[in-house]
Order: C-alpha cells, then structure tokens, then sequence
C-alpha cells in the first residue's frame, strides 16, 4: 500500500513539472532587419539551437519561433553576420537588425592553353596513391590497413561468383576501366601532333 501512494505521488510530480515545462515554452515573433539601411531581409534561417527546430523569415522579414526562455536562437543569412539571442532577450525586441557582412575570396588565375599543352599536363600529374583506407568517425573503431582492390580471375569466378558477377558488371568497375583506356589513349596521343 505504501509503496503504490508513493509510486503515485512521484508520477504526480513528474507530471506536474512536465506541465510547468510546456508552459515555458514562449512564441516570439518579429521583423528581420538590415543595420545599414533599415529595408527587411527575406530568407534568413531562424533556428532554436536547442530544440533544432527553425523558420525562415517571409518576404517581408517576418517571423514566428517557439521555445523555452533559455534556449538560444540563431540567425543566419548568406552575406549577413550571425547573431545569437536567448528567447528571454528577445521578448524585447521586435526588430532583429542584422549587419552586412563580406569574404574576400583568393585570387584565381585563367591562362590560356592549347588541347597539347593540356595533354602533357594532365599525363605528367602525379596522382595519390591509395596506400590505406582510413575513415575517421568519433565512437566508431578505426581501420587502419592497407586497401587491397579486389582483382578478379578465374579462381574468383569458381569460388565467389557473386563477388566476381558483381565485379565485372558494376559501373563504378566500368568506369575505372574506361578512365584507364583514355589516359592511354591520351599518353599516346599527346607525342602526335594533332
């Protein structure tokens, strides 16, 4: 008997504290802005960072999230700076004023060539050799060992036919096939003028 009244009382409390929780939870609306000339961003990505669930402001810069006073919201925007904000502080805002921002790319060169000198520069380059498979995932245990290619012959098609069919007819295994047919045809071609 006692052991069900206590049972009872602690499903009461969790339940109470999930409905506080619910309760929290604060709709926020408002305008997205822009800091240089007042005009509304449409397409900014309004995320809550804690629940995950996201929004993006309408034409007219507008927009509605839900969640918990503490949770923190983010907006983004492609040529705009990314702000943070928690719920509680934009309970006083109703404009999100965001600054423009710019990257400077590297500079990149386009030189003329003809079809040879681009033969003799794609046979010449010195392509990675696949010596070792390694993926590296975090909580997943890490294979380190050489790669082998899977070379098919005649005892492969006795023993492990699947393996063999499978070989033989993939696209992947076509095409490597086919990628090594034009780099010779490109090795011979390139000591014959064109």
């Amino acid at each position: 008997m006692k052991l069900s009244a206590v049972i009872i009382i602690i499903l009461l409390i969790i339940n109470t504290s999930e409905l506080k929780a619910q309760e929290l939870v604060e709709k926020i609306n408002g305008f997205v802005l822009s800091s240089e000339n007042g005009e509304n961003i449409e397409g900014v990505h309004i995320q809550n960072v804690n629940s995950k669930k996201g929004t993006i402001s309408s034409k007219i810069g507008y927009f509605e999230i839900e969640g918990n006073p503490t949770d923190r919201i983010r907006f983004s925007c492609i040529s705009f700076e990314t702000h943070y904000f928690k719920i509680s502080e934009l309970r006083l805002k109703s404009n999100i004023l965001l600054e423009k921002t710019s990257i400077e790319l590297d500079e990149i060169i386009l030189k003329p060539m003809s079809w040879q000198q681009f033969k003799l520069e794609f046979v010449q380059k010195e392509w990675a050799d696949e010596k070792s498979a390694e993926i590296s995932i975090e909580g997943v245990k890490q294979y380190k060992g050489r790669k082998t290619m899977y070379k098919p012959n005649l005892l492969n098609a006795v023993t492990n036919p699947i393996n063999y069919t499978y070989h033989v007819l993939n696209k992947k295994a076509r095409q490597k096939r086919k990628t090594k047919r034009y780099q010779k045809i490109i090795e011979k071609s390139y000591l014959i003028n064109d």
